[in-house]
């Protein structure tokens, strides 16, 4: 069974009214799709771990909430999403994705952290790796 940490409770009511209903229904989401999820306050903002690595963390900003997996194969690379985390900038309940899918994307992150799954390296550039490795001012 999972853990709920009181550390979130004030972090959720300290946030701002919009914000509140958005924290909670992810708090409620995480846990539902992932019981053995703990909670904690890292980086000032609330994440939850399953089976002792990053699961997934949320945040809330001035006009805009956060939310994201964490497992490196989770994140998107394409920019398509205005703002960071898994669902871009979330402004209210109503921006969250349908429950089918954020169980989905819920499974597949226990799914690869159960897996042990590493993330694929990042292709390294051509050429040097300094723009003035090749200039004999540095020899």
């Amino acid at each position: 069974m999972g853990t709920r940490d009181p550390r979130v409770d004030a972090y959720i009511e300290a946030s701002n009214p919009f914000a509140r209903p958005i924290l909670k229904r992810l708090r409620a989401l995480a846990h539902k799709h992932c019981p053995d999820c703990e909670e904690t306050i890292k980086w000032s903002s609330p994440h939850f771990s399953y089976k002792g690595k990053m699961y997934c963390g949320m945040s809330a900003f001035k006009e805009h909430c956060a939310f994201g997996f964490w497992h490196p194969m989770m994140r998107r690379d394409d920019n398509s999403l205005e703002g960071m985390g898994s669902f871009g900038k979330i402004k209210s309940v109503g921006d969250l994705p349908p429950e089918a899918e954020f169980a989905k994307m819920a499974r597949e992150a226990m799914k690869l952290t159960d897996g042990n799954v590493k993330a694929l390296p990042k292709p390294k550039l051509a050429g040097p790796a300094h723009p003035f490795a090749d200039d004999d001012l540095w020899r």
